[in-house]
């Protein structure tokens, strides 16, 4: 997070364990420059893909209960993620939930 910089809004979602997961977004223009993510409850796998699929593959991001992330530059504008619905796992393995 650059120096200096002042967050103005925060957004609380709650997801219940039978949620139907996040479809993949790329956030609003309206949620300025950097997303600052805290993962209060079970742990979850976020997928990432490129808008233009010629700057990366997809990736799979662990995020951990009590964790941060953070969405600045290129991957908070060019790079749309969302969360599957549970149960979620990751290298074949179900996390705990």
């Amino acid at each position: 997070v650059p120096t200096g910089y002042a967050f103005d809004q925060a957004i609380v979602n709650y997801y219940a364990e039978e949620s139907e997961g996040i479809r993949m977004h790329v956030d609003r223009a309206n949620f300025d420059d950097v997303i600052v993510g805290f993962s209060l409850g079970a742990p979850v796998v976020m997928d990432l893909e490129p808008l233009d699929p010629r700057r990366g593959e997809p990736v799979e991001m662990l995020v951990e209960e009590r964790s941060v992330y953070i969405f600045a530059g290129e991957v908070r504008w060019q790079w749309k993620h969302g969360i599957r619905a549970g149960p979620h796992r990751l290298d074949g393995k179900e996390l705990p939930s």
